[in-house]
């Protein structure tokens, strides 16, 4: 069966709906579904527009006395060499209990281009359940209450087809009250080669890594240098929720010069510096110099630095409703001391 719209002078325009003859279905009231409360739609078929524009798959409606279900396959030819997959999505609009909105699409797949100058890839995952409650039922599709998870599994960018330019992946989610970002990225643009990584957390835990590398020479001859640096501030589990909260700060960078000729290290210099609040909380610079076989490295402790055992409690609210800066009495806490004032008043009725 082909379904084609016509312009305004009657002709035939360039949409057309394709379904094969078996390929409509409607069910209702079957396998033993009581008359009148449950109503099946499931279609196959090719989309046309404007002869380029593509979508062909397959979409599933499912309307019960629970929720509505909405499930689609399909690819979608958007021209050219742009091309969008969806790959076992599904929607649930739950009406009884607990009602809500729950989306998976476990797998979306993207991939354009510019006249073979440059591709891109890219996998992406989105799941969210809007439901309250505890527990998980069918409707729930395996997604746990108040989540949700937005994430690319994997971007590639490529130079005229060949040649690996921007690599990635990244997500933002929420995990039982906890949000969470972590983008990870490495880039090669020949002589230059970077990559980075940021993490940060409600639970106010974050880690920020990069790093990267110069090559301006060949065949042993040329000037090499690389450089990092790593921030975090993690409790014992790393990224993962729901650590102890017993978070330390470290500290690690460095960066490295050298000219080479023949493969040897004519002359080098490298600085490092690091420091690690959980190893006592030194401050530690070394120094590396390199001319030809002779290589000096000293290391010079700058001192100890340690946050309190405890952390600060900046302000407190009293019993008439007042917000107070902890100082004065409570400035062991504040680490500071200045006169204690009011913030804002306000009243409980």
């Amino acid at each position: 069966m082909t379904l084609r719209t016509l312009d305004s002078q009657g002709q035939a325009a360039a949409t057309d709906l394709e379904i094969p003859a078996d390929a409509f279905n409607v069910w209702a009231n079957e396998n033993g579904v009581a008359a009148g409360t449950a109503l099946l739609v499931d279609v196959v078929g090719n989309l046309r527009l404007t002869n380029s524009f593509v979508i062909a798959g397959h979409i599933t409606l499912k309307d019960t006395q629970d929720a509505i279900t909405v499930a689609i396959d399909g690819d979608m030819n958007l021209g050219g060499t742009a091309k969008l997959t969806i790959s076992n999505a599904s929607a649930n609009i739950v009406k009884g209990p607990n009602p809500g909105f729950v989306f998976n699409l476990p797998s979306l797949s993207t991939n354009f281009g510019i006249g073979g100058v440059f591709t891109v890839i890219a996998d992406a995952r989105i799941q969210f359940n809007t439901r309250a409650g505890s527990g998980l039922d069918a409707n729930d599709l395996g997604i746990p209450r108040g989540n949700f998870h937005v994430g690319v599994d994997q971007l590639r960018v490529t130079l005229f087809n060949a040649l690996p330019l921007i690599n990635g992946s990244g997500f933002i989610e929420r995990v039982d009250d906890v949000y969470r970002m972590d983008v990870g990225m490495t880039a090669d643009f020949g002589i230059v080669k970077a990559s980075g990584r940021a993490f940060f957390s409600s639970e106010g835990e974050f880690l920020l890594d990069v790093s990267g590398s110069l090559n301006l020479g060949r065949s042993g001859f040329g000037i090499f240098g690389n450089a990092s640096l790593l921030v975090s501030y993690l409790d014992n589990n790393g990224t993962t929720p729901f650590g102890n909260q017993i978070k330390t700060l470290y500290v690690n960078g460095k960066a490295y010069v050298s000219g080479k000729a023949f493969g040897v290290t004519l002359v080098g210099l490298e600085l490092h510096v690091d420091y690690n609040e959980a190893a006592g909380g030194e401050i530690g610079v070394t120094v590396q110099f390199d001319l030809g076989a002779i290589r000096v490295r000293p290391h010079f402790t700058i001192g100890h630095l340690k946050r309190p055992s405890v952390d600060a409690v900046l302000a407190t609210i009293d019993a008439n409703g007042n917000l107070v800066l902890a100082v004065d009495d409570k400035e062991t806490q504040r680490w500071q001391s200045h006169r204690r004032y009011y913030l804002y008043r306000w009243s409980q009725e």
